[in-house]
């Protein structure tokens, strides 16, 4: 199973590009690329041109400015099977809780939308949302529901999209 790491937002709200802050000397994507060591490839959905200096192949949004869906869509057309996605503010992946079965995780309760587990038996509904103008996240998983797998953890999710969080993440591991 191949692995995706969702890379191609605007970072609006934390003025820089989330993938590229520093953690501990390397940038957030290759801190949540290397907990992907054991899946069969890990590729970036986003700009080739700021992840030119990775290792990594990066692939671009098939349709542009659409949001999180769209970066699923270019990740499952280019699967062409299940495929394991997450994005590139969320440094901790509970990595103890990939599994190959497709589906969202409930994390102590509380739905998380990132990582999931998508199938490319989803692409045509993916493309029939896309073609309108709800390209939601919770629209996507109404119209291609998916299986919930409930996690206990008391490891934290974080989600790295404000400097304050940055902040608070960067004092928490130090």
């Amino acid at each position: 199973m191949k692995a995706y790491i969702l890379a191609g937002g605007e970072s609006s709200r934390m003025k820089t590009n989330k993938a590229l802050l520093d953690i501990k000397g390397i940038t957030l994507i290759e801190s949540i690329a290397k907990q992907l060591h054991s899946f069969d490839e890990v590729v970036i959905v986003g700009n080739p041109l700021s992840y030119q200096h990775l290792s990594y192949r990066v692939i671009e949004d098939i349709e542009k400015n659409k949001g999180p869906l769209a970066g699923i869509h270019s990740a499952l057309t280019d699967a062409q099977d299940p495929c394991f996605i997450c994005t590139c503010d969320s440094p901790i992946l509970l990595k103890d809780y990939f599994i190959s079965e497709t589906g969202i995780f409930q994390l102590n309760g509380e739905a998380i939308f990132f990582p999931m587990i998508a199938s490319s038996e989803d692409i045509q509904k993916i493309e029939s949302l896309l073609s309108g103008t709800n390209w939601s996240i919770k629209n996507y998983l109404k119209t291609c529901p998916k299986q919930i797998h409930h996690i206990t953890s008391s490891q934290p999710i974080w989600n790295l999209n404000t400097p304050s969080k940055y902040n608070d993440y960067l004092e928490s591991i130090s």
